[in-house]
């Protein structure tokens, strides 16, 4: 929920859901969407998340977050809500694909190459739930993302260690300048 919040904070986001996701990854949208920029007092670092870096015209602010549902595994129907909601956004808007990588009550996987050929051409940050393929997929239980061979095309995978793991706790995997974002998003200043 934190991630979510904290990239999706303070407006100007058009965060795109697959209709089958968790209830826990529903809940951090719903949350994020809600949540005012300021949520934690502000960062001690910089305020826009690395990779898709918005550009404010005109020093306008950027509008409210917005949420996209597309329908489960959808590619066609995901890119068709990325294009349209490109044509009408402000130059400033940024995008969020947020999907289970296994969803857990069909037991189907995410179209993770499909996803990412997706990000490469509309240039979306990509969170992928990893929560039930912790552990069962992938080499060395890596994940989904690393069993379709497109790991490095996801910005931040999240997941519990209370699945598969048997223990307590969560993780989020993410690059050096998103890990540095997502906490200072979060660190007080003085």
């Amino acid at each position: 929920m934190a991630v979510l919040t904290s990239l999706a904070a303070g407006g100007g986001v058009d965060v795109f859901s697959d209709e089958l996701n968790h209830a826990s990854v529903v809940d951090g949208i719903r949350l994020a969407l809600r949540a005012p920029a300021d949520h934690a007092g502000g960062g001690g670092g910089g305020t826009e998340p690395p990779v898709v870096k918005p550009v404010v015209v005109g020093g306008g602010a950027p509008r409210a977050s917005r949420l996209h549902v597309y329908r489960h595994n959808d590619m066609a129907h995901l890119e068709a809500l990325l294009t349209s909601a490109r044509a009408s956004a402000e130059p400033h808007r940024r995008s969020l694909v947020v999907t289970d990588s296994l969803f857990s009550m069909d037991g189907d996987f995410a179209e993770l190459t499909a996803l990412a050929a997706l990000r490469r051409k509309h240039g979306f940050l990509l969170v992928l739930d990893e929560a039930h393929a912790t552990g069962v997929c992938g080499d060395a239980g890596a994940g989904a993302a690393a069993a379709a061979g497109v790991r490095a095309a996801v910005d931040v995978s999240v997941g519990t260690l209370s699945k598969a793991l048997g223990s307590h706790g969560g993780f989020v995997c993410c690059s050096r300048d998103m890990k540095a974002f997502l906490v200072n998003k979060w660190v007080r200043k003085p």
